[in-house]
């Protein structure tokens, strides 16, 4: 009979990823830009709708700063496996500084519209289509493999406590002055991960080796054992589906906020809130986990609750109500997502991690913005909360079908 741990354990359990020195050096600085990264998110969504009262505008936005990720992260991924990949993340974090320091300038003069926020996204999405899988990859470079499932999690846990706290503080500094002070705090908060990269000490990174002479070979070869692997297709599918159906809704808040709640920015706030709250309760207890194979079947749970919640989203009408609900969907959709990541990096060989964890953002991320496009342009036609039902019912159909094949994720994993 399986002895149950107290709750010190389970903490020390949830935060053993914390033993590796090199995890602890650049966990605090990552924290940080992240919830920077929801400040300026958060700030470029009630932007552009405050500048042009536009549903598809708010789509059309979040596919520039998508797109690039579905054209450039496989390339992304052969590149993490071909050079170190901390001086990746490096080059992009410093990047990611220039750009964010320069939209808060022509924000704060005045000289912002529609179009310059728009080449502001794009650029955005070429650098967040090199760093995201290489910050994936990069995760055992850090760690052990049984500290894996820990480390995911935390940095899962990290992303949507920044989630709850980067949104409300937008909305709070937008009433204070301008959108301006989000993206200036954004891009001052890439100074401490910028140091933290330097103080990194490696030993014998498992990447850094060249395949081959020909890059496209090594491209295909990653996707190759995706395709003959049924358990990674499955997922990856799966993810797919949920991504380009509507794993794309918070692009639409801002609309919610102003028109079905009528706030401010504030309620905005709180809308992203209460989901990265949500989130950040199904990241930790999937860190506390200590059963790999369990996590196939959670998936799929969290994968169906995620599609009802969201339907239920788009028949309320007030900010408590829905706020409630989103605190919900938020803890499905990250149990779904660190899930699937955790999975994803367990069936990886290691010299095909990044082209793999390449292939994962492609489907969480590079896919959503053709749907979020069409989304856009349907919401202008019947409205934003009758594209969020119709959303809520597509993911409810991809769920169930992973439901019935998530057996053969658990048959690998135990093997």
């Amino acid at each position: 009979m399986r002895q149950r741990r107290s709750f010190r354990q389970d903490i020390q359990h949830a935060f053993r990823a914390f033993e590796s020195p090199n995890y602890r050096v650049l966990f605090w600085p990552q924290s940080l830009s992240i919830c920077g990264n929801w400040m300026q998110h958060t700030a470029i969504g009630w932007l552009v709708y405050r500048l042009t009262d536009s549903p598809a505008w708010l789509g059309g936005v979040t596919f520039l700063s998508l797109f690039p990720i579905f054209i450039f992260s496989l390339w992304a991924g052969v590149l993490g496996d071909r050079y170190p990949r901390k001086n990746i993340l490096w080059l992009t974090n410093l990047g990611s500084l220039f750009l964010s320091l320069s939209f808060a300038y022509l924000t704060f003069t005045g000289e912002i519209d529609p179009t310059r926020i728009a080449f502001f996204c794009l650029f955005l999405g070429l650098l967040n289509a090199v760093e995201i899988p290489t910050r994936q990859a990069f995760v055992l470079d850090l760690v052990s493999q049984s500290h894996l499932q820990s480390a995911v999690a935390l940095n899962s846990s990290v992303f949507n406590l920044a989630r709850l706290i980067g949104p409300v503080a937008a909305g709070f500094l937008i009433d204070l002055h301008d959108e301006s002070l989000c993206f200036a705090l954004n891009g001052m908060l890439r100074i401490p991960i910028l140091a933290s990269l330097f103080f990194l000490t490696l030993d014998a990174p498992s990447n850094n080796r060249k395949e081959s002479e020909n890059i496209w070979k090594d491209l295909f070869s990653g996707l190759r054992y995706v395709r003959s692997s049924e358990e990674l297709r499955a997922l990856l599918q799966m993810l797919a589906a949920l991504s380009f159906l509507g794993i794309w809704f918070p692009s639409f808040l801002p609309a919610f906020a102003k028109d079905v709640v009528e706030g401010g920015p504030r309620a905005l706030g709180y809308l992203y809130g209460a989901t990265g709250m949500g989130s950040f309760l199904g990241a930790y207890l999937l860190a506390r986990s200590t059963r790999p194979h369990q996590t196939g079947p959670r998936v799929a749970y969290a994968s169906v609750c995620f599609s009802v919640g969201l339907i239920l989203f788009s028949r309320v009408q007030g900010l408590v109500p829905a706020v409630s609900i989103l605190f919900f969907v938020g803890l499905a959709l990250s149990t779904q997502n660190v899930g699937v990541n955790t999975l994803v990096q367990l069936l990886a060989p290691d010299e095909l991690r990044g082209r793999i964890t390449s292939v994962y953002t492609v489907a969480l991320l590079g896919v959503g913005p053709i749907g979020v496009l069409l989304a856009g342009v349907l919401a202008e036609h019947i409205g934003v909360v009758n594209t969020l039902a119709l959303s809520g019912l597509g993911c409810l159909a991809a769920s169930l079908w992973f439901a019935r094949q998530v057996h053969r994720v658990v048959l690998r994993i135990d093997d």
